[in-house]
């Protein structure tokens, strides 16, 4: 049998597929801009990128910071598709989570751990009623999800009213008053030119991307997932429980 080489091993097609997404992603991006807006995109973003972004590790750690939880939403809705399903609703459990540490935090005066658990919980509570109704009551995903996303919306709205002072931003609130529940930064702000943005976000968001992945291909659990999403029905007559692996 015939060896294969490194450019036809999995791994690397893998990995360059993945590449050449991100940076289709990158040029369809810059395309929508020049569209809005030609002079910014071409001029305050793109340039600020390679003259300004890639010199200042500051200014890249901005970038790094606000990657951080878009990376981490991004892998909740991967996560679904992996197995057969849409999970529209990432931006509505977003928000949930966002809501849930933003009041314990600024209500409670609770730490960022207790914090970010409550954030977690919060958006398996939304992503949990999806799950329920398309388990039980045969609801598309996809409506239920982008119903829930303006349902959190407002709902955060309306909760967060009650700490949030009217003239002033989270962020500040945070700085002056919740100190407790800001994520540590473990020295990386210091590694990117002392920017008060960067907390261990950043590299959690890489180890959750290496967790998801074991979980997917390297778990029974993971196995049970997929093959749920792609045939619950064929899933079933297996032995698995069509209806938990779906709402998990």
């Amino acid at each position: 049998m015939k060896k294969k080489t490194l450019l036809q091993s999995s791994g690397f097609v893998t990995l360059c597929a993945s590449l050449v997404c991100i940076v289709i992603g990158l040029l369809l991006g810059l395309i929508v801009l020049a569209i809005i807006n030609a002079e910014h995109a071409f001029g305050d973003g793109l340039l600020v990128i390679l003259k300004s972004g890639f010199k200042s590790p500051r200014n890249m750690g901005t970038v790094l910071a606000n990657a951080a939880p878009l990376i981490m939403t991004g892998l909740s809705v991967g996560f679904a598709f992996k197995t057969g399903l849409f999970n529209i609703g990432a931006a509505g459990q977003y928000v949930a989570g966002s809501c849930a540490c933003l009041y314990a935090a600024l209500a409670w005066g609770w730490g960022w751990l207790p914090c970010m658990l409550l954030a977690i919980v919060s958006g398996a509570v939304f992503g949990c009623v999806v799950g329920l109704l398309k388990s039980y009551c045969n609801v598309n995903e996809v409506i239920s999800g982008i119903m829930l996303n303006w349902i959190g919306l407002y709902t955060t709205n309306m909760i967060l009213t009650n700490v949030k002072e009217d003239t002033s931003p989270y962020t500040l609130q945070m700085k002056s008053f919740g100190k407790q529940a800001i994520l540590p930064s473990l020295g990386f702000d210091k590694l990117l030119g002392d920017n008060k943005y960067i907390t261990m976000a950043i590299p959690l968001s890489v180890l959750l991307a290496i967790v998801v992945w074991i979980v997917m291909e390297k778990t029974m659990f993971g196995y049970e997932l997929k093959a749920t999403g792609f045939n619950k029905n064929a899933a079933k007559y297996c032995g698995m429980q069509e209806k938990r692996n779906t709402i998990l």
